[in-house]
């Protein structure tokens, strides 16, 4: 999540100040944080011992942000929580607890989860300079269309530069050179 915010900051003005960067900044950063809410669920619940929620909470947190660091650590600290670790109970429960208890079958304790907090949808993975790299080739192929060769060739070039392991950009590539050598030959040939 913050490797997405960084690179979201490090696009070019032109790119960063666009209403497109803007909005996909804000989903990335409710994400964020909708994220951080869950990592302190998940804490919470681990400091109170209760499993469900806590399993629950990591779940949500996988989801929302899977290369969050402290996942593995959260997922050990789950599983070293004993199974026999009773909830606390209110003075209430306590009274009524020290009593003794009817005779029925032992039934294992309910553990209640807490509902689920509403979480903002995640946008879906964002990389500003494969976009960009797109938008490139796109103009690329309409200066083709125009016969406008050089015009292609930069913005080619403009692509590599922002996604240098595009397979589309050396396909592209090859096109305007063999369009361009196709026009050359049909301009010099004698007729």
């Amino acid at each position: 999540m913050k490797a997405a915010i960084s690179g979201l900051n490090q696009l070019p003005l032109a790119c960063a100040g666009s209403a497109d960067a803007s909005q996909i900044k804000e989903q990335v950063e409710q994400a964020s944080t909708a994220a951080d809410a869950a990592e302190q669920q998940a804490r919470t619940a681990i400091d109170a011992g209760d499993v469900v929620a806590a399993v629950a909470a990591v779940d949500d947190l996988a989801r929302l942000d899977r290369f969050r660091t402290i996942l593995p650590s959260l997922r050990a600290q789950i599983a070293s929580i004993p199974a026999t670790k009773a909830p606390v109970l209110g003075t209430e429960q306590a009274a009524s607890a020290s009593e003794p208890a009817p005779a029925i079958a032992a039934q294992p304790p309910t553990i209640l989860r807490p509902a689920p907090q509403p979480v903002q949808p995640v946008a879906p993975a964002f990389n500003g300079q494969a976009t960009a790299a797109r938008e490139f080739l796109n103009d690329a192929q309409t200066a083709l269309e125009q016969s406008r060769f050089d015009a292609a060739k930069t913005y080619i070039d403009s692509a590599r530069r922002m996604d240098p392991n595009n397979p589309r950009i050396d396909a592209l590539a090859r096109v305007v050179r063999d369009r361009e050598r196709q026009v050359l030959q049909d301009e010099t040939t004698i007729k």
